[in-house]
């Protein structure tokens, strides 16, 4: 849920607790609560008074309860009405709890296409804000920018649990410039964003067209470069190939140590591999290893969905292990036609036509179960197929961007923990690519 519609669902309460209280009491403590969000199946309600914050958490919190579900339309776990200090507390543990504890130097496969990479990025996690800062890495989708610079994150945090780490992307950065601008708590995102140990930007490339946020990103780095402190990039291409970005910014960019991540070579692909299956106790032997590396080789990402297909398709055929004939039936299945591009519409069609719903329905705004799994499926899918930005899919399924964060991550949860639902969404990838 975004957060318009929130506070639309909050004011529409607080009339309620208004007519129930009356004026007297509502006017003293539900007039100046704020929604601050609604993920992880939480409301965040926030007060600058602690004195209100203490009272309404003693006294009305299984009121908020009882009148949430009418309102919001979400049974929530949990309800949260914190102070500006504890907000901001909150969120530094939301994002440490978001960081992927699997993405660590230790699982990260070092090649020859990413050997400057890693090595830049360990010398920042074991030395922060020293000689490389800022940290700019750049390279393709899916070829291990964001495990390297959570990498870098996870390791400091585990060496240093008290590091305040602001770990974002450009436009989750964006999103927050132009709420605080509209809400007039710029100040309040400046104190944030400019009192930390490291900050962490994902895809910086979307700051580009973007005059105010570029205007606020710039400060920003500016102040945590003055007092030392660590900065890391990350994009999809080099500073001077970013278009319509300011030229102060790519100097600063180019100012500490820009490095790029490569496609990884055949070897580099067979030890990811066996990493992998190693990892997901997937039983696979070395002519297959050796097939799927030979057969992929634009990025990490399809290599392991490729190893992922192959221990389906093992299952299927109640096989033993995966074998070099199993990794050809299923590359059989996932081999693209020929000119054939994959589109959202078509992902949209193909999503719908399985699960038995009307593609209309996936893009509607209608939040039961039946329509809400295939639509967080499509949203992945869309994202991962396509290629698309987390607001770009947002403009394709009328959603913002942290509802389509939250789409993947659930449908990423549903992959590790349904094996019918990692059978459904292959199913899905091999009739998008079927010929």
């Amino acid at each position: 849920m975004d957060i318009e519609q929130a506070n639309k669902c909050w004011q529409s309460m607080q009339q309620v607790l208004l007519d129930q209280l009356g004026q007297v009491r509502y006017d003293t403590w539900f007039k100046s609560l704020k929604v601050y969000s609604t993920d992880n199946n939480t409301l965040v309600l926030h007060c600058k008074d602690k004195f209100v914050v203490d009272f309404v958490n003693q006294r009305y919190k299984n009121t908020l309860f009882y009148l949430s579900y009418p309102h919001f339309g979400v049974d929530f776990a949990n309800i949260k009405i914190l102070t500006d200090d504890e907000l901001e507390q909150y969120q530094r543990q939301l994002d440490a709890s978001r960081l992927n504890p699997r993405y660590t130097f230790d699982s990260f496969i070092v090649g020859q296409a990413n050997r400057m990479a890693q090595a830049a990025s360990m010398a920042v996690a074991e030395f922060p804000g020293t000689e490389y800062n800022p940290l700019f890495i750049y390279g393709g989708a899916g070829l291990g920018k964001t495990h390297l610079i959570t990498a870098i994150a996870n390791y400091v945090l585990m060496n240093n649990p008290k590091a305040v780490i602001e770990f974002s992307n450009a436009e989750k950065f964006t999103n927050e410039v132009v709420e605080a601008i509209r809400s007039k708590h710029t100040q309040e995102l400046r104190s944030r964003m400019r009192n930390v140990d490291m900050l962490f930007i994902d895809d910086i490339q979307f700051l580009a067209n973007r005059t105010a946020t570029q205007e606020e990103f710039f400060n920003t780095f500016n102040e945590l470069y003055s007092a030392r402190r660590q900065i890391v990039i990350t994009s999809d291409r080099p500073p001077d190939e970013i278009a319509t970005l300011e030229e102060r910014m790519t100097s600063r960019f180019k100012s500490g140590i820009v490095v790029d991540i490569g496609k990884p070579d055949i070897e580099t692909r067979m030890a990811i591999l066996r990493s992998k299956a190693a990892s997901e106790k997937i039983d696979i032997s070395e002519e297959a290893v050796s097939l799927i590396a030979e057969s992929i080789d634009t990025n990490i990402r399809e290599l392991e969905g490729c190893l992922t297909a192959a221990s389906l398709m093992a299952k299927l055929e109640n096989s033993p292990s995966v074998t070099a004939p199993i990794v050809l039936m299923s590359l059989k299945d996932k081999k693209a036609q020929p000119g054939r591009r994959i589109t959202p519409e078509k992902i949209i069609e193909a999503v719908a036509k399985s699960y038995h719903v009307d593609p209309k329905d996936i893009l509607s705004p209608v939040r039961s179960r039946e329509f809400t799994v295939p639509r967080q499926l499509a949203i992945y899918l869309t994202r991962e197929m396509c290629g698309f930005s987390t607001t770009k899919t947002g403009e394709v399924f009328k959603r913002d961007h942290s509802t389509v964060m939250h789409a993947c991550k659930k449908t990423e949860q549903m992959l590790e923990d349904s094996l019918m639902f990692k059978i459904t969404c292959e199913q899905i990838r091999g009739e998008l690519g079927a010929k």
